[in-house]
């Protein structure tokens, strides 16, 4: 990929669907968030990837 190209919206689509399903199936997080943090995301796996 040359500098200053970018994914496109399909690629973005499929690595946040991919990480929030290892997510969901007990994969852990790579940013550590607060349970606050956490409740206003309502344990969202799609949010949290």
């Amino acid at each position: 990929m040359e500098k200053g190209e970018k994914y496109t919206k399909y690629e973005k689509a499929r690595m946040l669907g991919a990480r929030a399903m290892q997510i969901a199936m007990g994969a852990p997080s790579l940013i550590k968030f607060s349970e606050e943090e956490l409740k206003q995301m309502r344990y969202s796996p799609l949010d949290i990837a």
